[in-house]
């Protein structure tokens, strides 16, 4: 598998796995882009040429225990306002 491919992959999986949403995020003329697997997809795969400081972004916050630990307590107050 060459470099270009493998990094393809990679795109791909991340789109479709690993990013299950998004917050705040603009296209180029300001609107704001919903999360979707399509617009996931368009925002990975499609951009060749951010590949792999785009992989790079995703794997690094997703690995991040502070950032799980964040999200967590998101959640945790979410479930205590609702009680």
């Amino acid at each position: 598998m060459s470099n270009e491919e493998h990094l393809q992959c990679n795109a791909h999986l991340i789109a479709e796995y690993l990013v299950v949403g998004w917050r705040n995020l603009k296209d180029a003329e300001g609107n704001e882009v919903k999360y979707s697997r399509l617009n996931s997809g368009a925002i990975f795969v499609a951009n060749k040429g951010n590949w792999l400081s785009l992989n790079q972004f995703v794997i690094a916050h997703a690995s991040s225990y502070v950032n799980y630990l964040c999200k967590q307590k998101e959640k945790d107050v979410e479930s205590i306002k609702k009680q």
